[in-house]
């Protein structure tokens, strides 16, 4: 009886020590997937939070605040419309070395410029940067322009 016993507890052990020996891999990359996972969502949420003060700043520029404080932009060009579209848009395209920041305005035939949306890019053509009206899609990228940062410190003032 002693013999059964012990071939049972050897047998017991045997496979608890082969079911945590075929399933570490997969435990240790499940585990690497959760803390990248998780370091991803506190760096999203930093730069939320850091860029988070400037989106009401953002909406309230136009293109003559934006000019005066980065002087002459890569690009500068405006699309006025189709024959029947009474809306004139304008893009102002900065370079910083690899990255591309595009801000699109847009205002009604004689009214007054509105902040439209922004986008930035590593070696991308300004005219194939995705614009979006959400700062934190375009990240901390925003920050690396130290002209933008002048306009949007000094108009939080």
């Amino acid at each position: 009886m002693k013999l059964i016993l012990k071939i049972a507890f050897g047998v017991f052990l045997g496979s608890i020590a082969a079911y945590v020996a075929l399933n570490t891999p997969g435990w240790m990359r499940q585990s690497r997937e959760e803390k990248a996972r998780h370091e991803i969502e506190v760096r999203e949420a930093e730069n939320s939070q850091k860029l988070s003060h400037l989106w009401p700043i953002l909406k309230t520029m136009t293109p003559e605040m934006l000019l005066s404080r980065c002087g002459k932009p890569a690009t500068d060009h405006g699309d006025f419309g189709y024959y029947n579209d009474p809306t004139e848009d304008r893009f102002i395209t900065y370079q910083k070395g690899e990255l591309t920041l595009s801000v699109d305005f847009r205002r009604p035939k004689g009214g007054k410029w509105a902040f439209e949306g922004i986008g930035t890019a590593v070696n991308t053509p300004a005219d194939q940067i995705p614009m979006t009206d959400d700062i934190t899609l375009v990240g901390t990228d925003i920050i690396g322009f130290t002209c933008l940062d002048t306009v949007l410190i000094e108009k939080n003032r």
